[in-house]
């Protein structure tokens, strides 16, 4: 599902959104939406992947601590929206507009709000509904998005708010959705107060996660806000670097929901190193295979794509796509490594990291941004989502069980998948869609050659998605 809605979204939508409006107006529309997206840990405080966690291994408890929580995030929803407009309003100055800000930061309250929903109904175990309804708002913006921008009489009444107003409709159709499935599943609703010592205790629990986000966000989402901030042509250098970021978040809805999944499954295998461990290697080499083949399909044929999404090959996209292209193959895989470490309790390791990274992505944007403006953003988020890959990889090379052998077959698989795609890309002469379907084809073959891929650790995985 996230495979086939969410892309539709980004290309059937958003992309012509920012046709219609123009790259400069939906560039400052992502400033914006980055610029809540940072803040949003005040929200969600980490309040997410406690639950995901606290609901895996006790579902008992889950349903009354739950009614607890709730008041809790309701005191931080209201204060994120206050004090999002506050610094919204001095980083923006003369430029703030606090309507358009204070919608967009009402639709992170949703935001925030379903995947507190979602966390709870993954920790409960029902994988097939959580993913159903992380792809559901989407699908609602896609049957109302579509209806305007299909009609030639309702194309004009396109514009940013109109896109952020549907936004609104189509988060809140999706909350309802999850509130009932959590209702249907016992789960009360009740306002109550909290006491001083749950208070603490949930603020304890949560506090890392919520520094997890909070950094995790600066170094993922902070490039736009940047752009707009440091150059003169900041938005429509923010539009352009949009763009090429939308291909791969397209890409990465496939390892984001791998990660959300895996981070449930993680946390009901905890108890079990030889099924959490398992569990970690064929999750990993799934999604290196997938990544492999997605980054180097946009890699080399980056200007085509570019071409067909935008309706231009200048150089100077191309080049930001074909980086952000490379970006996926670190990328994706962070997002297990991350999961594993949060499940396994070491949510302090990972914060330390993550926050070495935030300072060092400030450090850099601030360096490369005014001498390659978009370009250097894309090099910035490259160079630190390779650095993360690294450190993870060095932390928890022992439950990879990463041996000299295993880095080799790694090593041999991504330089043979290069190649391949370098030789049909640069000397078959046939048709793109051909060109792609043999690249996978080969791609596969080499998979089981290398012994990246096994037919017995696919069961395996299966067994355990059934546990």
């Amino acid at each position: 599902m996230n495979a086939l809605i969410k892309p539709i979204y980004l290309f059937g939508i958003d992309r012509n959104i920012q046709l219609i409006v123009g790259t400069e107006a939906y560039g400052n529309y992502v400033n914006i939406l980055n610029f809540t997206f940072i803040l949003q840990f005040i929200s969600d405080f980490g309040l997410q992947n406690y639950m995901s966690r606290f609901v895996s291994q006790d579902s008992t408890n889950a349903k009354n601590t739950y009614s607890k929580i709730l008041s809790f995030k309701l005191i931080l929803s209201i204060v994120y929206f206050l004090l999002t407009l506050f610094l919204a309003w001095i980083w923006y100055g003369e430029e703030f507009n606090i309507r358009f800000v204070a919608h967009v930061c009402l639709n992170q309250i949703f935001v925030s709000s379903i995947f507190f929903i979602r966390a709870n109904i993954s920790g409960l175990g029902l994988y097939k509904t959580d993913s159903f309804i992380s792809v559901l708002d989407r699908l609602y913006l896609i049957v109302l998005g579509g209806i305007f921008i299909l009609s030639p009489a309702l194309k004009s009444n396109v514009t940013i708010n109109f896109f952020v107003w549907i936004q609104t409709v189509s988060l809140f159709l999706c909350f309802l959705t999850g509130l009932i499935v959590l209702m249907s599943h016992h789960f009360k609703f009740n306002i109550i107060k909290v006491s001083k010592s749950d208070l603490m205790k949930i603020l304890t629990a949560s506090l890392p996660f919520a520094m997890i986000y909070l950094t995790s966000a600066v170094f993922y989402k902070s490039d736009n806000i940047w752009l707009v901030k440091l150059l003169p042509d900041g938005k429509l250098q923010s539009g352009i670097f949009a763009a090429s970021l939308r291909l791969y978040e397209a890409m990465s809805m496939i390892s984001l929901a791998f990660g959300s999944l895996l981070l449930a499954m993680f946390s009901r295998s905890f108890m079990d190193k030889n099924i959490l461990h398992n569990l970690l290697k064929t999750s990993v080499s799934i999604l290196l295979i997938i990544s492999i083949l997605l980054a180097f399909s946009g890699y080399f044929y980056s200007m085509e794509i570019n071409s067909m999404l935008y309706h231009n090959v200048d150089p100077y996209w191309v080049r930001i796509l074909s980086i952000m292209m490379l970006c996926f193959i670190p990328g994706s895989i962070n997002y297990i490594f991350s999961s594993y470490l949060q499940a396994i309790h070491r949510e302090k390791l990972l914060l330390r990291i993550y926050f070495i990274l935030a300072l060092l992505s400030i450090l850099l944007n601030l360096i490369f941004v005014p001498i390659l403006k978009a370009e250097g953003s894309a090099w910035v988020f490259f160079i630190v989502q390779l650095l993360l890959f690294v450190i993870q990889i060095f932390f928890i090379r022992s439950e990879l069980n990463f041996g000299f052998n295993s880095i080799m077959r790694q090593l041999v698989f991504i330089s043979t998948a290069f190649f391949l795609y370098f030789v049909i890309a640069k000397y078959c002469h046939f048709a793109i869609f051909y060109k792609l379907s043999l690249s996978a084809a080969l791609i596969f073959l080499m998979a089981f050659i290398t012994g990246i891929a096994r037919i017995t650790e696919f069961k395996k995985f299966l067994a355990l998605k059934k546990w």
